[in-house]
């Protein structure tokens, strides 16, 4: 069987609607008010991904330089 993606979408996806769609295709989300991270910084966002083995959903670039630092995570979209 296989696996879905579980996902993490940040407070710059527009997530209440994405979320809600994605919910509804029977995807595992979670985001950034789920979780308690509304306004967190974005260190702390991945690594509650990576905590939670979900692929972090933003439209946030600043991700990339974390990415680009090593930071450990499950993927970034």
């Amino acid at each position: 069987m296989p696996r879905s993606i579980r996902l993490h979408l940040d407070e710059s996806s527009g997530m209440k609607a994405i979320a809600t769609a994605l919910r509804r295709a029977g995807a595992d989300v979670s985001t950034s008010v789920s979780a308690g991270l509304r306004g967190a910084a974005d260190k702390m966002e991945l690594a509650f991904a990576d905590g939670e083995y979900r692929v972090l959903f933003t439209q946030d670039s600043d991700f990339l330089a974390l990415h680009a630092s090593g930071k450990p995570h499950a993927g970034i979209v």
